[in-house]
């Protein structure tokens, strides 16, 4: 009667397993000091390395300076790329 019941497992359910007991036995044999994790997270977020050497006394006001420029400029290039391609002036914004 038993064997009736018996339903071999999908292939997929026995890769989730495979799958999940790897990642399950890398992350217990992980290892790493705090120096090797600052570093890993510096490699996924790297602003956070520029944010932490940013000077604001001599770099904020000249930044502020040139990100109004781009703006300004990109505005009229926008609406005229949208005249170019035949479209409203607003459209290319």
């Amino acid at each position: 009667m038993a064997a009736e019941n018996y339903k071999p497992l999908a292939p997929w359910t026995q890769l989730h397993r495979s799958l999940r007991t790897r990642i399950v036995g890398r992350i217990r044999r992980f290892r790493c000091s705090a120096g090797c994790m600052k570093n890993q997270i510096v490699s996924a977020f790297p602003i956070l390395d520029w944010l932490l050497n940013y000077k604001i006394r001599s770099c904020l006001m000249g930044d502020v300076i040139s990100g109004f420029t781009v703006g300004i400029m990109n505005i009229p290039q926008g609406m005229a790329y949208g005249v170019l391609s035949g479209v409203e002036s607003i459209n290319g914004l």
